[in-house]
């Protein structure tokens, strides 16, 4: 795999201090490493992978969120993702290539949900928020519960998100 969430040393041992900072900041957890683990060994029955990119994963419960590198749709065939779900007793697993926060954001939502705008606020305290507009006739249409859509972009975005419909 080209680019994974820690280094390929660390996967199978310790952590070195940056994974280890990365990894108590909350910017890659324990599912990351033993994913990012088994995705290296699949390498050898889905050689397509040597060239992936696999970023973060993201388990809000009723679906997983892989994240993965822009264009490489391809390259996770679904006989692999089959089998992750079957290694990791997962429900699905949903792929979203890295690119901008609304690209990323269109790609969690659905392909038939309006995405309005995906605002930047930046809070006094030098923090930033997300605010996601959404289409109040897509409501319905969205392909996971508002909550895990919140849950979700803020895990994949790293910033608080918020979801309005007009």
């Amino acid at each position: 795999m080209k680019k994974l969430p820690v280094c390929k040393a660390c996967i199978s041992g310790s952590l070195c201090l940056s994974c280890q900072e990365r990894f108590d900041e909350g910017k890659v957890t324990q599912f990351d490493i033993d994913l990012a683990n088994d995705l290296l060994i699949l390498e050898e029955k889905y050689p397509e992978l040597k060239n992936a990119s696999f970023y973060q994963a993201v388990d809000i419960g009723s679906t997983v969120f892989l994240v993965i590198g822009q264009g490489q749709r391809s390259r996770f065939k679904k006989e692999l993702l089959d089998e992750l779900c079957d290694l990791y007793e997962l429900p699905g697993i949903d792929l979203i290539e890295k690119g901008s926060v609304k690209k990323m954001i269109e790609q969690i939502i659905g392909p038939d949900v309006r995405l309005l705008g995906v605002n930047q606020i930046y809070i006094p305290t030098g923090e930033t928020e997300y605010k996601i507009i959404i289409s109040q006739e897509d409501k319905d249409r969205i392909r996971i519960p508002i909550n895990d859509l919140q849950k979700a972009s803020s895990l994949i975005i790293r910033e608080i998100t918020k979801v309005s419909f007009i």
